[in-house]
């Protein structure tokens, strides 16, 4: 054989190993962005939409129980921003180790995870209890910790203390016979909104419904004007 002709036949067993080296690569290529997608996707979601996870009670958190009594009687609906007090040593605590115990940091999203620890906290915790007609007495958030009961004011004057302590904005809604809060989270999901067009990033909370999940309100509030 001459060298030519070894160096033709040499040409065309490169040409038939060509293709399905080609092949191999590309089906390669695909199994490395399937196992990206299968790891990055879960990721994804846990940073997205976190959950809190181990929330702890009213138990957990509040072991002196003492007497206080700085509650104040409302005469506007400005009056419930007077029981903000978010540096309160013992609601900023409070706050603190529901966050820190419920949420994991390094997930992403941290303050989306510790808002609804808080939510949960206070809902699943602090038992309705409803004040006599026409009482305007509204108990402080430290208040409403100590005794574990409150109505719609005092839970609502507890969660937006507790939110706000964790460096969330907050501010009360009002609807006939009803007050709860507004939180303010930019990056949370727009599932949560609860005004999508005019108030972007407001999220209501409603602790007294005790079936709500985080962002949900009671549907007899639903289509109800919102004051805040």
């Amino acid at each position: 054989m001459s060298h030519e002709e070894i160096l033709k036949e040499a040409l065309e067993e490169h040409e038939d190993h060509k293709p399905k080296s080609t092949i191999s690569k590309v089906l390669l290529s695909l199994f490395l962005v399937l196992l990206m997608v299968m790891f990055i996707v879960p990721i994804y979601s846990i940073k997205f939409d976190p959950m809190p996870k181990n929330i702890p009670t009213l138990a957990d958190v509040v072991t002196e129980f003492k007497e206080v009594n700085n509650s104040i009687v409302i005469g506007s609906k400005q009056d419930y921003y007077k029981l903000l007090n978010p540096s309160n040593s013992l609601v900023k605590q409070i706050a603190v180790k529901i966050a820190t115990e419920s949420c994991d940091s390094l997930t992403g999203r941290g303050k989306l995870c510790q808002a609804k620890a808080i939510y949960y906290f206070v809902r699943d915790n602090i038992k309705y209890v409803s004040d006599p007609v026409r009482d305007e007495y509204v108990e402080t958030a430290e208040e409403v910790l100590i005794t574990g009961g409150s109505d719609c004011d005092g839970m609502a004057i507890l969660l937006a203390n507790l939110e706000s302590a964790i460096g969330l904005p907050t501010k009360f809604a009002f609807v006939p016979g009803h007050v709860f809060i507004w939180v303010y989270l930019e990056d949370a999901p727009k599932k949560y909104y609860t005004d999508k067009k005019n108030n972007y990033g407001w999220i209501a909370l409603d602790a007294t419904c005790k079936h709500c999940k985080f962002g949900e309100i009671p549907s007899d509030n639903k289509g109800k004007e919102v004051i805040v």
